[in-house]
């Protein structure tokens, strides 16, 4: 088997071999496909927004996978920041694997906690929320699939950034509803 040797600089990953060369190419969220069938994206690489006191990484977006699941990271401050209310995807999975902290998840019928190195596999329709309850950051990776909801994130970033974290709750509810997610704070589910 071949083995490829590589420099970075910056973001930019360059591999010294012919065939990566001719396919290598920067994907969305600075992902590097090496081959039509790899895709590497290196720790601290991947774009990174603000929602107040948390942040999203996206590490692999939908067109990465070709439309199969999305891949995120997401810092949740400690407390009292506060975590997502009570909600319900309608149209996604949602799988979070527990990288750093001590979450708790809530369920419609109780919490469970979900320390470092838990998996957690939230079907679509299911009424659900995860909070870190600290001490420090806690980090969670995030699958979602089918992809799309990522796209949540990143327009929540940009009304946070543009209302100065005064986020009108009409525009909040329309983006809950462009991504068909119900809170419960929205109304009673």
């Amino acid at each position: 088997m071949e083995e490829a040797s590589h420099r970075c600089s910056r973001s930019r990953i360059v591999f010294d071999f012919p065939w990566a060369q001719s396919k290598l190419k920067s994907k969305l969220h600075s992902a590097v496909t090496v081959t039509e069938n790899v895709v590497l994206q290196r720790r601290g690489e991947s774009r990174t927004v603000s929602l107040g006191p948390n942040t999203v990484s996206f590490i692999l977006s939908g067109e990465e996978t070709n439309g199969r699941y999305s891949v995120t990271e997401f810092g949740a401050a400690p407390p009292p920041a506060p975590a997502a209310p009570m909600h319900i995807h309608k149209k996604e999975d949602e799988a979070m694997y527990v990288l750093e902290g001590n979450f708790r998840l809530s369920l419609d019928k109780g919490t469970i906690p979900a320390p470092t190195g838990s998996f957690v596999l939230v079907r679509r329709g299911t009424l659900h929320t995860i909070a870190n309850l600290g001490p420090g950051v806690g980090r969670l990776l995030i699958f979602l699939t089918p992809p799309g909801f990522e796209g949540y994130w990143e327009e929540m970033a940009n009304l946070h950034r543009a209302s100065g974290g005064k986020i009108d709750p009409a525009q909040q509810l329309a983006l809950r509803e462009k991504y068909s997610m119900d809170a419960r704070e929205d109304r009673k589910l």
